[in-house]
């Protein structure tokens, strides 16, 4: 009973000293989220009675689905009847299309990669670097670039900064390829005054600007949907442990 008891004041406690995390330390969520209403196409294209896929899972219908993904107009569904597809290569979708399923139980995406990463592939595109050569503080909007020609408003982009060795090697095994410039964000660009660039929101971090910072453009792919479907890797690798073929 004792010990419940002081279980029961150590949790009080810890409760009276919470607080809310000062305005001055938090970043804007006011914009985050999809802008404006999420669509929802009726236009469907199936799968198996129009691009003749096999929905029983015994042969690899990437390429079907590829094609059919590429077949279809802007603001179009493929839509995946009940079944088992088995994909073993990515598929690249372009904007403004939909995947839908019939059913979250029994359609199936079944996908065994054989040490591919990617199942859905959305890559857009991005521009050469350029090089930061000022940045405001946490919660300013301006920075400066060496060269902003190329850019315009409106245009989404990302800077980065270069990891600080003290604060994020502390474990050398920390430092490998795929953790590099570790602070940063995506923006849009408000305003262009030679150099000087206003973002359309507030940076969320104190950047030091005596580590290498960048910026680049980023064409997104944008508009995509996945909806309404089970989705399994069967193929259990573990990073850059390979996995075999079905």
């Amino acid at each position: 009973m004792r010990k419940l008891l002081l279980l029961l004041l150590t949790f009080f406690s810890i409760c009276v000293t919470a607080q809310n995390i000062p305005t001055n330390r938090t970043s804007e969520w006011n914009i985050a989220g999809y802008e404006g209403e999420i669509p929802c196409w009726s236009q469907l294209r199936n799968v198996v009675t129009e691009f003749g896929v096999d929905n029983t899972g015994a042969t690899d219908v990437s390429a079907k689905i590829q094609a059919a993904i590429n077949a279809i107009n802007e603001n179009e569904v493929l839509y995946f009847p009940n079944g088992t597809y088995l994909f073993k290569t990515t598929i690249n979708v372009p904007s403004n299309r939909a995947i839908r399923g019939e059913s979250p139980v029994n359609t199936r995406l079944l996908f065994n990669m054989g040490g591919n990463f990617n199942m859905f592939n959305m890559t857009g595109s991005t521009s050469t670097e350029i090089a930061i050569t000022a940045i405001g503080a946490f919660g300013e909007t301006s920075l400066t670039v060496a060269n902003a020609t190329g850019f315009a408003v409106g245009d989404d982009i990302e800077i980065q900064q270069e990891n600080d060795p003290a604060l994020h090697y502390t474990d050398a095994a920390w430092n490998v390829t795929w953790a590099q410039n570790l602070k940063g964000q995506i923006l849009k660009i408000a305003a262009i005054s030679g150099n000087v660039i206003t973002v359309d929101r507030t940076f969320t971090f104190d950047y030091d600007i005596s580590f290498a910072m960048t910026m680049k453009k980023i064409t997104a792919k944008t508009n995509i949907g996945f909806e309404n479907f089970y989705i399994e890797r069967a193929c259990k690798q573990f990073f850059d442990t390979p996995c075999a073929q079905l």
